[in-house]
């Protein structure tokens, strides 16, 4: 979803979330849903009992134990703006306000009155930043003016007072909103650094000559990192393939390189619901010339870090072992793909002609005569091995992947007696983020 869609719904949810509890019962949530005010219905195009139908129906996939959250709430929305144009923001916009009559709610601002705001604020910033300074930098002395605690958060009392420094005088209700686009967790308080920096990103990315005091692009980010890659490790071994599969599929010039709105989408489009913030963040970090483009394969290689001399080892060896003059034709390499080793062949879950047709996924609009390199193969296995936090089940994993003639196996002289301590990652689990470490050698080695 773009960022006015994803504040739309939050905004909705915010609204109907009446006690402020996170959750909204289901029945509560059908009692308030309008279905004579859905467009198709004003217009005729469909009736209200279609439209109550349609959204009970579809809501059921999101209902956990009788009550709907903000998560599963932004989820329901997202499979609904799959299907909706870019161009079509105002009547995604119109269907959220006239469905659950947000439009009667004193309180309720349309998103795109958001976005004016945060313009019209970024404006009064640069007129007040002086020439060898930055909008970053200005906004966080303003912050620290009103922060007289010095606790890195301001509350909306502050944050009123912060605004009228830069002259920029909101009614109650707009200020409300616009503290409430960068409090997105609803604690009460906005982190003075994140809303300083989300502010620098937009002065250094008008003007490729001006970097941010911050230097964000300097420091990985590695908690969002983190997040995504936690969510992909537990997806399974076609975590971070499908992932790289869907941006290949967005890079229309196969020049490796997506802009900001494709980089936002394709990781949506995946399931990763971070923050706009974050997304700022992450896009500057990877546009290394600011030039309004990354290159996902760099991207890819930050979250999964570079292979290790012995994982790459391996998958050489394994790969001359399958292809001995150097290339092996798609078709022919699963052939030789062992599908009675995969787990669920093994349970009764899938036939062979299931495991194949998983396989060739993996080679998505990769031509089934086509030859197949070494780089090719190795990029299969560096999408996989973030879920392996051992090299000897990385291996167990990689020799079991394939049937081999007799006199072949000696070539993988990759054993347990010449492996090295691994300082790969260790996949956490999600409530404790914390283990996951990175490559050694890579881009995003973790200081402690």
């Amino acid at each position: 979803m773009s960022e006015i869609r994803l504040h739309a719904v939050r905004n909705a949810f915010r609204l109907l979330d009446t006690k402020a509890k996170g959750v909204i019962p289901i029945e509560e949530l059908k009692t308030k849903y309008n279905p004579y005010n859905h467009p198709r219905t004003k217009i005729r195009f469909s009736s209200s009992e279609i439209a109550a139908s349609e959204f009970e129906k579809d809501i059921q996939g999101y209902i956990s134990n009788g009550v709907v959250t903000e998560e599963a709430f932004i989820k329901y929305y997202t499979n609904i703006s799959s299907v909706l144009p870019l161009n079509k923001d105002l009547y995604f916009e119109e269907l959220i306000a006239q469905t659950w009559n947000l439009s009667q709610a004193k309180e309720y601002k349309a998103p795109t009155r958001i976005r004016e705001i945060i313009v019209m604020f970024y404006e009064k910033v640069c007129q007040r930043t002086y020439k060898d300074d930055d909008e970053g930098k200005a906004i966080r002395k303003g912050l620290k003016h009103v922060d007289l605690k010095d606790t890195g958060t301001v509350t909306i009392k502050e944050f009123k007072e912060f605004l009228t420094l830069f002259g920029c005088n909101l009614k109650d209700d707009e200020t409300t909103e616009f503290f409430n686009f960068f409090d997105e967790k609803k604690t009460g308080k906005i982190n003075c650094d994140l809303f300083a920096n989300y502010f620098a990103l937009m002065g250094s990315g008008n003007n490729p000559n001006v970097k941010p005091t911050f230097k964000l692009e300097s420091d990985p980010p590695l908690q969002t990192l983190r997040k995504i890659l936690n969510t992909l490790i537990l997806r399974g071994y076609n975590g971070i393939r499908s992932l790289n599969l869907l941006f290949k599929k967005l890079d229309k010039n196969k020049n490796h390189k997506l802009d900001k709105y494709e980089f936002v989408w394709g990781l949506r489009e995946n399931g990763h619901m971070i923050s706009e913030m974050e997304f700022h963040r992450l896009f500057k970090y990877f546009d290394r010339n600011n030039d309004g483009f990354i290159d996902y394969q760099e991207f890819l290689y930050g979250l999964r870090f570079k292979l290790s001399e012995l994982r790459e080892s391996l998958i050489s060896d394994m790969f001359k072992a399958l292809a001995p003059s150097g290339e092996i034709q798609l078709e022919k390499l699963a052939e030789k793909f062992n599908t009675e080793s995969h787990p669920k062949y093994i349970s009764g879950e899938m036939s062979k002609k299931d495991i194949l047709d998983e396989f060739f996924t993996l080679w998505e609009g990769v031509p089934r005569t086509q030859m197949i390199k070494f780089e090719d193969f190795k990029e299969i296995y560096a999408d996989i091995s973030p879920c392996f936090d051992r090299d000897d089940n990385f291996e167990k994993f990689v020799k079991k992947n394939w049937v081999l003639s007799p006199n072949q196996p000696e070539q993988l002289n990759v054993t347990k007696e010449n492996m090295k301590e691994s300082k790969e990652i260790v996949p956490a689990k999600e409530s404790d983020p914390k283990k996951v470490t990175f490559a050694e050698g890579s881009k995003l080695v973790e200081k402690h």
